[in-house]
């Protein structure tokens, strides 16, 4: 204002309407473009982002919403689309999925952003598995496995019960082969999530047969051939040995723990 001549602001030597600065700026109000400062209702007090060392930049601070992180350094035109600013949302849900939809999880994850989300970084999220909507802790090599291995598609398992995951292991297994071994499908019995395998079997709890220390050092294919007949009767002695005696009560003379021909 030193500088300027006085018919710039006294057009015809007249006075000028007002103090303010929107009764001499009015034209520059108009004309703005970045953001149109009618359209966006801003207000007419220019002082509050102007000053009369220089018109640009202008030194304009988000009041109402306060910008941190990413967001102080985004072009305003990214969140007011076409240079709308009247009515512009102020929750993360608004901004980063009703305008661009580029969650892969389809809101299956929730609608609130800011649960994994924040400005500093949208990625890495900071998800926990253990928590809402979730609420499944994750435990051994479950911790280390990529989402997209059990979210398929970014899909919701079907259940939380191991064999929902591992039915293709279930089926695939041959040692033994455990459909036709009639193996119940609670897989946690035999395995976990440490490691798959080895899996751990109690005869005389899974099996509901006991078995004596020395059938228990002896290979399963032993008693189950080919890995198939786990199904057969085998809790009797005669089951896997052949008729000697027209009794079957081996047990009576026999051993189990010692060799055979030794007897009572």
């Amino acid at each position: 204002h030193n500088t300027t001549a006085c018919t710039i602001c006294h057009v015809n030597y007249q006075r000028v309407a007002g103090k303010e600065c929107y009764s001499c700026h009015k034209a520059k109000y108009d004309a703005t473009t970045n953001p149109k400062h009618a359209s966006a209702g801003y207000p007419t007090t220019c002082g509050q982002c102007h000053n009369t060392t220089a018109w640009k930049p202008s030194t304009w601070k988000h009041t109402n919403f306060t910008l941190t992180g990413l967001h102080t350094t985004v072009e305003c035109a990214k969140c007011h689309l076409n240079n709308q600013y009247i009515g512009t949302p102020r929750d993360c849900y608004s901004c980063h999925w009703t305008r661009n939809q580029r969650d892969p999880w389809k809101l299956r994850l929730g609608q609130t952003c800011e649960q994994c989300h924040n400005t500093s970084a949208w990625k890495p999220a900071n998800w926990s598995h253990s928590n809402p909507p979730a609420s499944w802790p994750l435990t051994g090599l479950h911790n280390t496995t990529a989402c997209t291995i059990c979210h398929v598609n970014y899909q919701r398992v079907a259940g939380k019960e191991c064999y929902s995951c591992h039915k293709a292991k279930y089926d695939a297994s041959t040692n033994p082969k455990h459909s036709a071994a009639k193996i119940g499908t609670v897989c946690e019995n035999c395995h976990n999530t440490s490691a798959w395998t080895p899996g751990k079997f109690n005869h005389a709890t899974d099996a509901k047969g006991a078995i004596s220390s020395k059938m228990a050092n002896k290979k399963c294919n032993n008693c189950h051939p080919n890995n198939r007949d786990y199904t057969r009767n085998a809790t009797r002695c005669l089951g896997c040995h052949k008729k000697e005696h027209k009794q079957d009560p081996c047990a009576q003379c026999h051993y189990t723990v010692a060799p055979w021909d030794k007897t009572r």
